[in-house]
């Protein structure tokens, strides 16, 4: 019997050691609130139940981006509808931020920022006073490899001179960047000037055919911390999409996770990293899997998680919803009596 009692308490101290896979502190029960973000995009706004905004602490509306031809600074009627509308919801504590660029939105960039200073400065001025009419907490640059590389030097220039202009006015300054070797390095040239970096973590599936894993997850946040970018600058980006797993070509590359939802035979389930829609299979992040991924951020004071993107998610009234998962993971810190 004494044995088996000593036994009992080995395993239990290893079992316990074992689920402490992240640092704790002495004075809280459990770890610090993280921020909790999300991009929405111009299209997705009136597909979005208004009810998951007030799960959110920042708001990336996507996006705003110079002319491509002349590199001058253009809105379109529906930014100022939009953005009207997400001011009327948000609440206070919440922060909208503007997303310059994007993608195919990227195209206008270099030939704004490789002119010369007065075409940068002109834009800079522009956008500045359009965040300012807008009431806007921030100012986010999404500038990518579209329709060719970006040039380092340029990206490095143009960045740390915007984001004194912006910080200049009282706003808060972030970068999205890829999950590679590469755009950490672009981080780290820019380190200094910016308030986040947001680390877009989706899109890549793995050797078994799964999207954005917890593994890719630790290993891109590795490339930016090796670089000495600070934990707590560093915004992880999860995907509300899901990525035709396999070789397939026919039906579309990805679908929303709402969509998954509606048309999945059955209803996607705690575990579930894929579910068939017909005979094709879309790798996903489900609600375990986002769980976890909060649950590493909070426990190594990393400064949140952000989602691309929100129109894609079910409504916040359901437990299906991937946002509900994530603030539902994610209380603020009990402090120890």
């Amino acid at each position: 019997m004494k044995k088996l009692a000593l036994f009992s308490v080995v395993a239990l101290l290893f079992s316990c050691k074992k689920k402490l896979d992240y640092p704790t502190t002495n004075t809280f029960r459990s770890p610090s609130k993280i921020l909790v973000a999300g991009y929405l995009p111009d299209y997705g706004i009136s597909r979005t139940d208004v009810s998951n905004l007030a799960l959110l602490d920042r708001v990336y509306y996507f996006s705003v981006y110079p002319d491509t031809t002349t590199g001058v600074f253009k809105t379109f009627a529906s930014d100022t509808a939009n953005l009207n509308y997400l001011n009327s919801k948000l609440k206070p504590g919440q922060d909208l931020f503007i997303t310059v660029g994007g993608w195919v939105k990227s195209k206008g960039i270099p030939v704004m920022a490789a002119d010369s200073a007065v075409k940068r400065m002109n834009y800079i001025t522009a956008l500045m006073n359009f965040c300012k009419y807008f009431n806007v907490k921030g100012v986010d640059l999404d500038w990518e490899d579209y329709p060719a590389a970006v040039n380092r030097t340029l990206y490095g220039s143009f960045t740390k001179q915007l984001a004194d202009s912006v910080h200049a006015r009282g706003m808060k300054f972030s970068v999205a960047l890829g999950d590679d070797a590469n755009k950490a390095n672009f981080g780290a040239d820019v380190v200094d000037k910016i308030d986040n970096v947001n680390i877009m973590n989706y899109g890549g599936l793995d050797a078994s055919n799964n999207h954005s894993t917890f593994t890719q997850m630790t290993s891109a946040i590795t490339l930016f911390t090796n670089l000495k970018i600070p934990k707590s600058k560093i915004i992880v980006g999860v995907p509300f999409f899901g990525k035709r797993s396999g070789s397939g070509t026919n039906p579309p590359l990805t679908q929303t996770y709402s969509y998954i939802f509606n048309s999945a035979g059955t209803k996607p389930t705690m575990n579930e990293s894929k579910t068939l829609i017909g005979s094709t299979a879309y790798a996903y992040n489900g609600r375990s899997l986002l769980m976890q991924k909060v649950d590493f951020l909070r426990y190594n004071a990393y400064a949140g998680i952000t989602a691309w993107e929100l129109s894609q998610d079910t409504t916040a009234t359901t437990e299906y919803s991937l946002l509900k998962t994530i603030y539902d993971a994610n209380p603020a810190a009990t402090p120890l009596k």
